[in-house]
């Protein structure tokens, strides 16, 4: 979804213990790989696991104030967090700011597909745990908003969506 080069600069969002910074940060030759995460157990965690390895530079921050300036990167993904931010439309509009013309996005998020069972699950994760599941429609209106063109929804099934989008 990303259509990654070897010479990108790419930002993992939310990258967690850097289950997919790594293999990506593997794939650049010349590039860079950020992984910005707000926890600090999970950062060094990653950093453990990278250990060794031609790795990723994890970075701790907030999703909703990202710490680079505009146009820094070619490409980000988020995948298995956008869905538990507070404000996605402000972190939307982050990822957005510091994208390149022509910077790819890509994201994996909770699905909702208005089924009645899947409903019933997606009311309960909202209740419960206070994650927020989409609609492709409705995430793709929000990336729109954000700025966002070229919105795809690659798969939606189950639980889980894959969107992507580009900036202009």
């Amino acid at each position: 979804a990303l259509e990654i080069t070897g010479h990108a600069r790419i930002l993992d969002l939310a990258c967690g213990p850097g289950i997919f910074s790594r293999p990506i940060a593997l794939r650049l030759r010349e590039g860079r790989c950020v992984g910005l995460d707000l926890s600090l157990p999970m950062l060094r965690h990653a950093r453990r696991r990278a250990a060794g390895e031609t790795r990723p530079h994890f970075v701790r921050g907030d999703a909703l104030c990202l710490p680079f300036a505009a146009k820094s990167f070619d490409a980000a993904l988020c995948c298995g967090a956008l869905h538990l931010f507070p404000d996605t439309a402000r972190a939307l509009g982050e990822v957005r700011r510091v994208l390149k013309p022509g910077g790819r996005f890509a994201v994996s998020t909770v699905y909702h597909s208005g089924l009645p069972t899947n409903a019933l699950i997606t009311r309960a994760l909202l209740s419960l745990g206070g994650v927020q599941a989409y609609a492709p429609e409705e995430l793709g209106g929000i990336l729109h908003e954000a700025g966002f063109t070229k919105v795809r929804n690659l798969h939606a099934r189950g639980l889980w969506m894959l969107m992507s989008a580009e900036v202009s």
